[in-house]
């Protein structure tokens, strides 16, 4: 029995564009099976940011990489070829350095992440740097539409989000 060894994908080939099917179709397949594990125990999701405000993806914990990893089906979300742990990295579909990141919350950031090949995330960073400003913005407000709608779909999203942005000199008060 053979298995398929992890090759560099061809990143000339990849379509970056983030349709909104294929978006509306990637949250779900993250969403659907999380929300009874966040239904059973809200707290350990909020612990995925190593800080409370920790937004680079050097401090993604481990159990966000893994469902994200098991969410993907082991593939990359970009060319779709699969993934070890020597090729997978945890990135920001909607770009770090971008308008939007800074703005969204932290439930908004966490459902933006994907895994992907560090050639594909490169790949996907230099085409970014090709395409009109104004398209990629309004992709990256499409995209974050989806996700708030999705957030507004399930109410124990909603409750997170408040959670986590409560000071936590109340959290301590009990």
């Amino acid at each position: 029995m053979s298995s398929v060894p992890d090759q560099t994908p061809k990143v000339r080939e990849i379509h970056f564009h983030v349709g909104v099917a294929r978006w509306r179709q990637s949250l779900a397949e993250i969403v659907t099976p999380l929300i009874p594990l966040l239904d059973a125990q809200i707290e350990p999701w909020p612990g995925v940011f190593g800080s409370p405000y920790a937004i680079t993806t050097r401090q993604i914990r481990s159990p966000w990489t893994a469902w994200l990893h098991q969410a993907q089906h082991g593939r990359c979300f970009w060319c779709h070829n699969p993934l070890s742990t020597k090729t997978s990295t945890v990135e920001h579909v909607l770009p770090y350095e971008g308008a939007i990141w800074p703005t969204a919350s932290r439930v908004e950031q966490l459902l933006s992440l994907r895994l992907s090949h560090s050639a594909c995330n490169t790949a996907y960073a230099a085409w970014r740097a090709q395409q009109n400003p104004a398209a990629l913005q309004a992709m990256d407000e499409r995209l974050l539409h989806l996700i708030q709608q999705t957030i507004r779909a399930y109410p124990i999203f909603q409750l997170y989000g408040y959670q986590q942005h409560r000071p936590l000199a109340l959290l301590n008060d009990g």
